[in-house]
């Protein structure tokens, strides 16, 4: 199976995004741009591999990305892509 790096940088992008959301200097704002953020690039990733015929490795994105965020609209959302349903751009 072919490792990528990229769900793992969205993963790190989205963690320090997340965790400066705390602090006041950036704003909460940012939290909110981490999420929606996350959420369209690891989608995207997970339709793109699934109407690549590459489930497999859509599974096991969309397994990580979402043990790491549990939020309902997200898991929803993931599944879209697991349909091969890519989002709209973002932003």
């Amino acid at each position: 199976m072919h490792q990528t790096s990229t769900p793992s940088l969205a993963l790190d992008i989205y963690r320090m995004d997340r965790d400066a959301a705390k602090d006041e200097r950036p704003g909460p704002e940012i939290g909110k741009f981490a999420e929606d953020s996350f959420t369209n690039e690891t989608t995207t990733l997970i339709a793109l591999l699934v109407v690549n015929g590459r489930e497999g490795e859509a599974k096991d994105i969309a397994r990580a990305v979402k043990s790491e965020w549990d939020a309902p609209a997200f898991h929803a959302t993931v599944e879209k892509g697991m349909e091969g349903v890519v989002p709209e751009p973002w932003p």
